[in-house]
C-alpha cells in the first residue's frame, strides 16, 4: 500500500486514506503482449536468421518492441481505481503527458454493477464493473477488473463506513446547536428576569412556574448532553 501512496497520493484529499487499489487482470494486456512478441521479437530474429547483415538493425527493432511493453505496463498500471475511506478515483495516464481524473464520493453513488462474459473471463475471474451516480445521468466503468464481485461487496462496504461515520458527525452537530440554543435561551430568561423585576411585582404563581419552566429546560439540556 505504501506503494500506491507514493504512485498516487497527489490524487488524495488531505487525510484521505487508500482501501485498496483496483486494476485490470493482466489476460487483458494478452492481445497486446502477442502482438510484440510476434512483430517485436519472432520477425526480427527470423529476419537475422536469413540476412545476418542486418544484425545490428533487427537488434534496434527488438530494442523498441521492450520499450513499447513498458509503454503499455505503464498505461496499465496508470488505469486504477482507487478505493479510499471518502470515494472512488479513477485515474487514466495513457502517456507521460496525459493524465485524467474523475472522483465519485460515496454519498453520490448509487449502485455497483458487475459484468463476467466470457470463457476466459469466467474462468479467470475478471470482468467490468461499473459505478451509478445519483440520479443515473453518468457511470463509471473499470473494464477486465480483478474479482468483480469482490470488489462489488468492498465498495457497498466502505460506502455503508462513510455514510455511517457521515451522520454520526451530523448527528453529534446538531445536538451541540441544540445544546448552544438552549445555553443562550436560558441565559436570556435569567437576565429577562431581573429587568422584569424591577417593572412589575411577581405574583408567587408567576414566579413557580417560571421556575418549573426553566428546571425543565434544565433537564432537556442535559438529555441532549448526556446522547
Amino acid at each position: 500500500m505504501k506503494t500506491a501512496y507514493y504512485f498516487f497520493g497527489e490524487y488524495l484529499e488531505k487525510g484521505e486514506k487508500i482501501h485498496t487499489v483496483i486494476h485490470r487482470n493482466l489476460a487483458v494486456m494478452t492481445p497486446v503482449f502477442l502482438k510484440i512478441l510476434i512483430i517485436g521479437f519472432l520477425f526480427p530474429i527470423a529476419i537475422i536468421f536469413f540476412f545476418p547483415n542486418l544484425f545490428s538493425m533487427m537488434m534496434a527493432w527488438m530494442v523498441l518492441a521492450v520499450m513499447r511493453i513498458f509503454y503499455d505496463l505503464y498505461d496499465w498500471y496508470y488505469y486504477v481505481w482507487l478505493v479510499t475511506d471518502r470515494a472512488i478515483i479513477d485515474i487514466r495516464s495513457p502517456s507521460l503527458f496525459e493524465v485524467s481524473t474523475t472522483r465519485i464520493e460515496y454519498h453520490m453513488v448509487e449502485g455497483v454493477s458487475y459484468t463476467i462474459s466470457g470463457f476466459w473471463r469466467t474462468v479467470l475471474a475478471f470482468g467490468d464493473v461499473t459505478l451509478e451516480k445519483v440520479g443515473g445521468n453518468s457511470t463509471m466503468m473499470m473494464q477486465g477488473a480483478n474479482n468483480p464481485k469482490r470488489i462489488e461487496r468492498q465498495i457497498l462496504k466502505y460506502q455503508e463506513e462513510y455514510m455511517n461515520h457521515h451522520n454520526y458527525n451530523s448527528h453529534d452537530a446538531l445536538k451541540s446547536l441544540l445544546s448552544g440554543m438552549l445555553y443562550e435561551h436560558m441565559k436570556k430568561m435569567g437576565n429577562g428576569k431581573s429587568e422584569e423585576a424591577e417593572l412589575i411585582e411577581v405574583t408567587p404563581a408567576a414566579k413557580k412556574a417560571s421556575e418549573k419552566k426553566q428546571l425543565s429546560t434544565k433537564k432537556m439540556l442535559k438529555k441532549i448532553s448526556q446522547r
